[in-house]
């Protein structure tokens, strides 16, 4: 009999990088606040009623399955930051035109997103992401 690999646990550094994460959901929740009566006069405040709620749940879902170990999510993370860094300067701009406390969080909030990346993608945290448990071992398991 095979004996059961054993699953690595998970790193302090996934750990920290989710509440940075979390950190920075607070904070862009912070900015639309600030940016409300802009936003409301663009988009309508019936679709911001709606939109943020939505978005926020399923940001917190996204979060919550990094935080599990979905290796998948956690992919999608880089590949979402590295669409948004294209996108930052513009944001940014933005932001400072609002004010300067709005640019000043915007400029937090992608610091701490690329500060939980690269947490993330630390050879323990992409160990942990990418242990596969043996299907096989699972199966022959008694119970």
């Amino acid at each position: 009999m095979n004996p059961t690999p054993e699953l690595l646990a998970r790193p302090v550094q996934v750990l920290h990088a989710v509440r940075l994460l979390y950190v920075s959901l607070g904070i862009g929740l912070l900015q639309i606040c600030i940016k409300a009566p802009v936003m409301t006069s663009l988009h309508g405040s019936d679709r911001l009623m709606f939109l943020v709620p939505l978005v926020t749940l399923i940001v917190i879902l996204f979060f919550m399955l990094i935080g599990q170990g979905t290796n998948w999510a956690h992919m999608l993370l880089l590949i979402s930051y590295s669409l948004e860094v294209l996108a930052l300067p513009g944001r940014m701009t933005d932001s400072f035109q609002v004010s300067v406390l709005s640019g000043a969080l915007c400029a937090i909030q992608a610091g701490l997103q690329l500060w939980a990346l690269i947490l993330l993608f630390q050879n323990a945290s992409s160990a942990w992401f990418h242990q596969q448990p043996c299907k096989e071992s699972k199966a022959r398991e008694p119970g």
